[in-house]
């Protein structure tokens, strides 16, 4: 079990820098609601900020426009990269391949799934009937050959080796999988046929996004950093969509639609609700005993008690292994595997200081102005500028209170 516990171990670089460019954070100009105030003071017909628009419209020109965000020129990038890493493995492997080549080239991670961001990897891996001896260092020989400038990092010592390589303005990550029946590998299958299904809600792949990038401005994206990859968090985002799809139904209330509303736009009315649910439910994460699990998991609950205990089983005496942190993130399809485990008390704490900080831009009230800044439809429209921003040090004493007060209230 110990391997199939390391299947999510590596590190998810998604939004940490600015590969493409250009103006990361578009402004936009919010409608205003068609319901008036008078000001008696200037006499002059003012009108109210309508913050619901605001926000969509904003998150909308966000994904559209930003260079972190996928769109139709990266896209044709990355699959010409994809095809010219692909031929170099069918090429140095290919003695190795004894059936189909394409089956022994596996995909699998948020670019096949449709979760991608611009800084995204490609997860590959390659499996064989046999172990290849000397697999990384034979790649490693093969690519350099192609492209001298190319940056290898083998990272060995890790409990699923894996080989990090930047070619082509991409990163790549490459594991190596044998044998029969092999469980790691299934483990991939399942997850990637459940998270394409998914997929298919564009409002999904707009919050697991927004919640990557945000994750990465806030160092708060990967096993090495004692925090959680993406999979534990598109966990976490879709037992909020299960609460809130099952609290629309149980008081028949449901996002209205307009006749000639898009896919899109529907997409982004809900994300706008999803992800302020995400960030307030998890403000407190780790506070009490609670398990999080996805709405469609096949792993079934035997209670909280007996469902901690059996996802403590594989917990380490050091830290990094989520030891203490209450923190217990269900795996949809392997039982003992807790997605939290590499979470440690000191890192917990600095990922519900993240969430409450989160919490705090997106669903005040009114938000808080910036550098002179005074109009509230402007400030709104900087809101999800706001939460992708790397957070500067010193801010975090302030943002902490606001964790103690919740938890105190």
């Amino acid at each position: 079990m110990d391997l199939l516990a390391s299947a999510y171990d590596d590190d998810d670089e998604e939004g940490e820098e600015d590969t493409q460019g250009g103006d990361v954070h578009p402004q936009v100009n919010c409608k205003r609601s068609p319901d008036c105030e008078l000001d008696e003071g200037s006499k002059k017909r003012t009108k109210k900020i309508d913050r619901k628009t605001c926000l969509e419209e904003s998150l909308l020109q966000l994904s559209q426009t930003s260079p972190l965000f996928p769109s139709v020129d990266l896209e044709q990038r990355r699959k010409t990269a994809w095809v010219w890493f692909q031929r170099l493995l069918l090429q140095e492997f290919q003695s190795e391949f004894s059936s189909s080549p394409e089956d022994h080239v596996q995909l699998f991670g948020s670019w096949v799934c449709n979760m991608w961001v611009a800084s995204s990897d490609f997860d590959v891996n390659i499996f064989t009937e046999c172990r290849i001896p000397k697999v990384f260092l034979r790649l490693k020989h093969a690519l350099l050959a192609q492209e001298p400038t190319s940056a290898v990092d083998i990272v060995a010592s890790a409990r699923v080796p894996v080989m990090k390589i930047k070619a082509r303005g991409f990163n790549f990550d490459v594991t190596h999988e044998f044998g029969n029946d092999n469980l790691v590998v299934k483990h991939h299958a399942q997850v990637r046929e459940w998270a394409q299904r998914w997929a298919e809600d564009e409002s999904i792949c707009l919050c697991i996004r927004i919640i990557k990038l945000w994750a990465g401005a806030n160092k708060v994206h990967s096993a090495t950093s004692s925090t959680l990859n993406s999979m534990g968090y598109l966990v976490m985002l879709l037992s909020v969509v299960g609460r809130c799809t099952r609290e629309a139904r149980a008081s028949h209330n449901t996002i209205q639609e307009a006749a000639d509303q898009d896919k899109m736009t529907r997409a982004v009315q809900k994300a706008v609700i999803y992800l302020g649910r995400f960030f307030a439910d998890y403000a407190t994460l780790g506070v009490g005993r609670h398990v999080i699990t996805a709405p469609d998991s096949a792993v079934q609950s035997e209670g909280t008690e007996l469902d901690i205990l059996r996802l403590s089983r594989e917990v380490g005496s050091s830290d990094g292994t989520g030891k203490g942190t209450s923190l217990f993130i269900q795996d949809p399809f392997i039982p003992e595997v807790n997605l939290g485990r590499f979470v440690d008390r000191s890192s917990l704490k600095r990922l519900r200081l993240a969430l409450s900080r989160a919490d705090s831009i997106l669903n005040a009230q009114e938000p808080a102005p910036e550098r002179g800044g005074s109009d509230s439809e402007e400030r709104w429209s900087t809101v999800w500028q706001q939460l992708l921003t790397p957070v500067e040090p010193d801010s975090d004493a302030t943002s902490l209170n606001l964790v103690v007060r919740r938890v105190r209230a």
